[in-house]
């Protein structure tokens, strides 16, 4: 059977196409993802808050529809989606996916702060597929969740499509990471869970001298790190941290 050590439920947004590679690369033998897509306006391509609330809304009927696999833990595998909001509403977004799914679950934006925390990062930079307003959004939104935390630098790549952040080869984000570090960050965060990062996560690591965390890594390692399942090597740093 698929998922013998265990099964993942996994949400994500309409036009992500990264995801379930990266998830797949990233699973243990004897652990299976599932995933489920949430539903947006007919015509909509462009990304922006309201877009991202109005594809909230959908959050509930997915997760429930995940629970169908009976998963041992559900993840929304969206960074914006779920910080969306701000760090003050992620007990009532998670408590609410769980509820549905009918298993624990956990969100990207948790998973990203958790990392953080585990590698004992005070300072960092942040690069992402995103206009600028989002990215500040998200920088705020890390800062809110770790008071002692400084982003020190920041890069919008500015691509208003979520398809076309996902047709980025690994090298553009390669390019970003060197763009954006700066001599006094202690770790790099690469956001977007339609971003293709996990093949150059260990050589960024090693050309920059520091942890490289990224969005799919990142909720793959807490996954994991809750079902108790140690994580395949390869994927940085991170996966040598215990959660705390």
């Amino acid at each position: 059977m698929y998922g013998w050590k265990a099964r993942i439920g996994v949400i994500v947004s309409p036009p992500n196409t990264v995801c379930e590679h990266e998830f797949e690369r990233m699973s243990p033998p004897g652990v299976s993802t599932h995933v489920a897509r949430m539903s947006r306006p007919p015509g909509v391509t462009s990304l922006s808050p309201e877009v991202l609330r109005q594809t909230n809304e959908s959050l509930p009927q997915v997760a429930e529809s995940l629970g169908h696999v009976k998963p041992d833990l559900i993840m929304f595998a969206h960074t914006m989606g779920s910080m969306i909001r701000g760090p003050e509403h992620e007990p009532e977004l998670t408590n609410m996916l769980a509820e549905a799914a009918g298993c624990p679950a956990l969100t990207t934006a948790t998973s990203v702060v958790t990392a953080i925390k585990a590698m004992g990062l005070k300072k960092i930079t942040i690069a992402t597929p995103y206009p600028e307003e989002l990215t500040l959004m998200e920088k705020d939104y890390i800062e809110k969740s770790i008071p002692e935390l400084q982003v020190v630098s920041h890069l919008s790549l500015g691509i208003e499509s979520g398809f076309a952040i996902g047709d980025l080869e690994p090298s553009a984000a390669c390019r970003a990471a060197r763009r954006v570090d700066h001599k006094d960050a202690e770790g790099l965060f690469l956001s977007g869970t339609n971003w293709r990062t996990i093949e150059v996560i260990e050589q960024l690591e090693k050309d920059l001298g520091k942890p490289v965390i990224t969005a799919n890594q990142a909720t793959m390692w807490l996954a994991l790190s809750i079902l108790s399942i140690d994580g395949e090597e390869g994927y940085g740093s991170l996966f040598n941290c215990a959660r705390t």
